[in-house]
């Protein structure tokens, strides 16, 4: 079974969107070994989804990871492999994004205030809206379309 794109992928307070599949298809080696376990995906249908990224082009040992963390992180094709945690309501979604915002180190709101984000969110009846204010606000932003 897999989640319904696009995806609001939320872990350790950083938010990414997730248009389709092929988002997902490549990682950097660091990032594999260090999992998503602090991630939660919502998809578009309605459900909640654990993911990891595997590839077995990826041994977890001393050398790979120490070679990860200082100069040799090279991109690598991935497959992600998901577990379905349940169904969310509207107001869930809602709330995990505005404790990523009130957590941001300017990344979410480097182009917007905090608190004008947090209101279009709170606006916000459906997934789709948030993912398009999410788009808009935070990853193409565009100051002459405002």
């Amino acid at each position: 079974m897999k989640p319904k794109f696009p995806i609001i992928s939320i872990y350790n307070n950083a938010v990414d969107l997730i248009p389709n599949q092929t988002y997902l298809s490549k990682a950097k080696v660091l990032g594999v070994l260090k999992g998503n376990s602090n991630s939660i995906a919502f998809d578009s249908g309605g459900n909640k989804w654990s993911f990891k990224l595997t590839s077995d082009k990826i041994s977890d040992n001393f050398i790979t990871r120490f070679l990860a963390n200082t100069f040799y992180n090279p991109t690598v094709e991935v497959i992600p492999e998901w577990k379905m945690i349940g169904e969310f309501e509207i107001d869930e979604i809602k709330s995990v994004l505005i404790k990523s915002i009130e957590k941001d180190e300017d990344v979410l709101t480097q182009f917007i205030d905090s608190e004008d984000i947090k209101n279009h969110v709170n606006k916000a009846h459906s997934f789709e809206t948030i993912y398009n204010i999410l788009n808009r606000y935070v990853f193409e932003y565009n100051e002459e379309e405002i």
